[in-house]
């Protein structure tokens, strides 16, 4: 047997199958850690997109709301003065950041107005239509 020797009964391996086994062994740890970050990345990755998708739904589902509130508002106008027609510029909610809603009012046939009410939040832009008598 070449590299085993017998010290007080026991086999000891020799220097050369130690180092082949300790490199093995390093090679598959290595292999192990590589595909584990591989895996976690993956899973990162993964998380990254759900959140910002999350947030561009919440974006979407607010400029909805402003639009409906740009129409409120041209509603609460057109009760105090059912004459009036124009458009707003784009009105700023005092919470900060890119939450703003506009409207306007047109006449349309048949003595009926037409309120069209546009939300704007973080570029997630909605608008919405009502046609009504007043």
């Amino acid at each position: 047997m070449t590299g085993v020797g017998k010290i007080a009964g026991f086999s000891v391996l020799g220097a050369g199958n130690r180092r082949r086994r300790a490199g093995l062994v390093l090679l598959v740890t290595m292999m192990v850690v590589a595909f584990t970050a591989v895996f976690s990345l993956g899973i990162l990755e993964s998380q990254l997109v759900r959140a910002k998708l999350g947030q561009r739904v919440a974006d979407a589902e607010r400029a909805e709301l402003l639009a409906n509130a740009g129409v409120q508002h041209a509603v609460a106008l057109l009760l105090e003065d059912p004459a009036w027609r124009g458009e707003s510029p784009w009105i700023a909610l005092p919470t900060g950041g890119s939450n703003e809603y506009q409207f306007q009012v047109q006449s349309v046939s048949g003595g009926r107005v037409q309120i069209r009410g546009a939300g704007n939040c973080s570029g997630a832009i909605a608008t919405k239509l009502l046609t009504h008598s007043f």
